[in-house]
């Protein structure tokens, strides 16, 4: 049976239904705190970050800034999953989550380099919308997982770069 494009429609409202029990920061489907409306993931950044600015010596400006990072992270998750609802993404977005799954698993970031015009050909803009939301499900609980690990990259990348 083929992928229905009625079914897709109907399957992305009924996820942009669901925006308000998401987390309002990576959007992702968990548990949300009552007062911050975070995941605890997303909330455990949250109280990072203020415990860190609370605590202000300098030392700490590298955990500051990491956890900074980190809260980028997890709305920039929020952000794509947001972009596939608004109808905002298009086949080389889904060409660049195949790329993500392809590097992860295979090693292979290039696997499905240039693979878009095919995926044109084959799906209606719901579709290529229901399939980058099969992927951003895992990929985003796999970001979550290596947030912390991701943002010291980026601090000590842009560290030394800066200071050498």
């Amino acid at each position: 049976m083929p992928f229905d494009p009625a079914y897709a429609k109907q399957r992305l409202e009924s996820l942009k239904q669901s925006l308000p029990q998401r987390c309002t920061w990576c959007k992702r489907e968990k548990p949300l705190k009552k007062k911050s409306r975070l995941c605890d993931s997303c909330d455990s950044v949250r109280r990072e970050i203020d415990k860190l600015q609370k605590q202000g010596a300098s030392p700490l400006e590298r955990e500051l800034k990491i956890a900074e990072y980190m809260k980028e992270l997890c709305i920039h998750w929020g952000e794509r999953f947001e972009d596939t609802l608004d109808g905002v993404s298009d086949c080389s977005s889904l060409e660049h989550y195949f790329r993500d799954v392809a590097a992860k698993f295979a090693g292979d970031w290039h696997m499905h380099f240039k693979k878009e015009y095919m995926l044109e050909d084959l799906l209606t803009p719901e579709q290529v919308a229901v399939i980058e939301y099969l992927f951003w499900e895992p990929l985003s609980e796999d970001a979550s997982r290596n947030r912390r690990r991701v943002a010291t990259a980026r601090f000590d990348k842009e560290h030394f770069t800066d200071s050498g």
